[in-house]
């Protein structure tokens, strides 16, 4: 019986995520959402859209991913391997990232996930900071700590509801 590897990097529409976002300036909140996702081919594309800011002053953005049977990318730039191992490393200009292990566990406000894959990165080579981003299977990026000199800032997953009404 072949087992299925784990989805580190979900593409579900009506999938919604809230992070708290940490900087030097004080603490937010980002809302990313799902909102489509086609398949064809082997190749999914999803469009994200990310709300930032108070009431008064949000700002939102969309996005797209596209996840093929090799890599998931964001706006073109690789992301994620599908297949994640340590050792794994590769270059998101001005990033330098790799698979630091795979099976972490991480707690953040919305709960403590296992098996997640933590990802380590330099910024311009370790010379403007590094940082680490941790994903959880079946839920995606759940934490990211960066280090970077020019806007340091740290996110945590707060909440987040999977289509279905599962967590």
């Amino acid at each position: 019986m072949r087992s299925e590897r784990p989805d580190y990097f979900p593409l579900e529409a009506g999938s919604v995520f809230e992070f708290e976002v940490e900087r030097d300036g004080g603490v937010g909140r980002q809302i990313l959402e799902v909102v489509s996702v086609e398949a064809a081919g082997g190749t999914v594309q999803a469009l994200f859209r990310r709300t930032d800011g108070p009431a008064e002053d949000r700002q939102t953005v969309e996005y797209g991913v596209t996840r093929d049977p090799s890599w998931v990318r964001v706006e073109g730039e690789l992301e994620l391997p599908c297949s994640p191992a340590p050792g794994m490393s590769w270059n998101a200009a001005p990033l330098s990232m790799k698979v630091s292990e795979v099976g972490a566990e991480v707690r953040v406000p919305a709960g403590t996930f296992q098996g997640c894959v933590r990802v380590s990165y330099l910024v311009a080579g370790g010379d403007a900071g590094s940082g680490e981003r941790f994903y959880a299977p079946g839920v995606g990026l759940v934490c990211e700590e960066c280090s970077e000199e020019a806007s340091p800032f740290t996110s945590r997953l707060v909440r987040y509801s999977l289509p279905g009404g599962r967590p």
